[in-house]
């Protein structure tokens, strides 16, 4: 098993919060294998207010990681959300993979899109 560390930022916006009371999902693709969906735990905080969260989790290799499939669930009182990127590092190697996004995933703003698929940069 691989440890994979995941940063997500959330960047502070002045004319709106950015982060949101829905729950966060999300799903690696790499060269070798793909994950399971993963939640991002929140510990009961609006996710996305720290401007950064982050996860460690125990996978099988994955190899290079090219893509994320990141969603939210659009619950709560406000579920929109302003995704700045994912930052992804294999503890193990080193490795470390960055997927922009610098979008709303919120049925209300931008395209009203609440899942995104991101191309490493």
């Amino acid at each position: 098993m691989t440890t994979y560390r995941i940063d997500v930022y959330t960047p502070p916006q002045p004319s709106a919060c950015a982060g949101t009371d829905a729950n966060v999902f999300l799903t690696l693709y790499g060269a070798r294998a793909s994950s399971a969906e993963l939640k991002m735990a929140s510990n009961g905080h609006r996710f996305g207010t720290t401007g950064v969260d982050s996860l460690s989790v125990h996978l099988p290799c994955l190899g290079d990681v090219s893509r994320i499939h990141v969603r939210h669930d659009n619950t709560g009182v406000a579920p929109g959300w302003f995704l700045d990127r994912i930052v992804v590092r294999n503890e193990e190697s080193g490795r470390e993979w960055t997927f922009p996004c610098q979008r709303w995933l919120d049925r209300h703003l931008d395209d009203g899109e609440i899942e995104r698929l991101l191309e490493v940069s």
